[in-house]
């Protein structure tokens, strides 16, 4: 993960854009990082701010977006704020300071990874309420289920057979593993 400069005071939507077409030092691929990410550079020792000023030298005390949106409130998403490195939510329009970064993001989950798009139109339905379906299958593939924060719900061949109807409502995460892997997005109802 390679770190930009801070940029100060945009509003949630405008900070995913501004990440998203930064060209800095000939780089393309900057974006706005997920909650984990951001939460890593804290320093939980540090307060005013609880990041590492020597590296982060025009950081100081702000209130930092990532990218993840809360799963269930769609209208909020989370950010580091420095003064005591607390990582928390606010509605998106509020404006906050971002911190970019570039690499790779397969690491961890967040709500804006790479997902195969063409990969999330064989499963139906989408939103789903129990049962998750494929309109394509040849038997070899291997599913994983993650909730946005990371956590593993589910793995196995068979997922057509699982009765998810437990999950609480908001997004999910499917990785489609057989020749390659393959992430789709997911709602539950």
């Amino acid at each position: 993960m390679y770190l930009q400069g801070v940029r100060s005071y945009l509003i949630w939507d405008n900070a995913l854009t501004y990440a998203d077409t930064l060209i800095l030092s000939g780089f393309t691929d900057w974006r706005l990082p997920n909650i984990k990410e951001l939460q890593s550079i804290n320093n939980e020792s540090l307060i005013n701010p609880s990041i590492n000023t020597n590296y982060f030298t025009t950081g100081g005390i702000n209130k930092y977006w990532s990218s993840t949106s809360l799963p269930n409130q769609t209208t909020r998403a989370w950010y580091l704020d420095t003064h005591f490195g607390i990582t928390t939510y606010d509605t998106k329009t509020i404006k906050h300071s971002i911190i970019c970064v570039r690499g790779n993001t397969n690491t961890t989950l967040g709500i804006n990874e790479n997902l195969g798009e063409s990969a999330s139109k064989l499963v139906y339905p989408n939103p789903f309420k129990s049962t998750i379906d494929l309109k394509y299958k040849n038997g070899n593939e291997f599913f994983e289920l993650y909730n946005l924060y990371g956590q593993h719900i589910f793995s196995g061949h068979k997922i057509e057979f699982q009765d998810f109807s437990f999950l609480t409502p908001g997004t999910y995460i499917l990785k489609i593993t057989d020749e390659s892997s393959s992430y789709i997005k997911l709602i539950k109802e």
